[in-house]
């Protein structure tokens, strides 16, 4: 591998990286103004070591994958602690070879409605935290790979 493609693998390493820290400047507060206030006192431990993660530690660190999928479980489970489901009988006169069927209708709190809105912004870093960490190990392997040559 000649100087110039090590170079491109590492622009394009930092240019991942770089989009990284732009999605972590400003999840603390997303996390402050959009998830914290619809979880209970309980779930808000989780999230609330993200945050501190996230202030702590460089975002490069492999702690910031393990605090960002514990803090989506926690919002998917409030998610779903949120949702109701209704079963409304269909009509008789409206069904066709059954004597029974049923409508389902699924409503969500506005708590959970929240946290299903504040969802995708922490799903992307999660993502973008993946794709840096596999990126940088499948850099590392290459040249691993190239120098053993």
């Amino acid at each position: 591998m000649n100087l110039q493609s090590r170079v491109s693998l590492f622009e394009n390493q930092v240019d991942m990286t770089r989009n990284l820290l732009a999605q972590c400047r400003g999840m603390r507060r997303h996390l402050t103004l959009h998830v914290l206030p619809n979880l209970s006192d309980s779930d808000q431990f989780v999230v609330e070591c993200l945050m501190d993660n996230l202030v702590d530690e460089e975002p490069t660190h492999t702690n910031l994958i393990s605090h960002l999928d514990n803090s989506l479980g926690e919002i998917r489970a409030a998610i779903e602690a949120g949702t109701t489901e209704e079963r409304v009988p269909i009509p008789a006169e409206r069904l066709i070879g059954t004597s029974e069927a049923f409508d389902t209708y699924k409503s969500l709190t506005p708590a959970a409605e929240a946290l299903k809105d504040a969802l995708p912004p922490v799903e992307r870093l999660l993502q973008t935290a993946l794709d840096v960490q596999d990126f940088a190990k499948a850099v590392r392997l290459t040249l691993d790979l190239i120098d053993r040559e």
